[in-house]
């Protein structure tokens, strides 16, 4: 019965998991990709990840964004 594997036990099976691999039973996933954020190196979907990306959880913040004086 493969369709009901769940690998990483968090209690949605893998072929629903947005993330088999790594436990994340809230499945979420912040910039709406195909990767759930347990396991997306870029969570926010800039294209920028850690350590170059100081807040990978906002778009707003990363390397590729203009710095603005405030």
């Amino acid at each position: 019965v493969v369709d009901l594997l769940d690998v990483d036990n968090d209690g949605v099976v893998d072929i629903r998991d947005n993330c088999p691999n790594a436990s994340n039973a809230n499945q979420a996933n912040l910039d709406a990709d195909a990767l759930g954020d347990a396991c997306d190196p870029d969570q926010d979907g800039d294209g920028s990840n850690a350590p170059a990306d100081c807040n990978d959880r906002n778009p707003n913040i990363s390397p590729a964004v203009r710095e603005v004086c405030n």
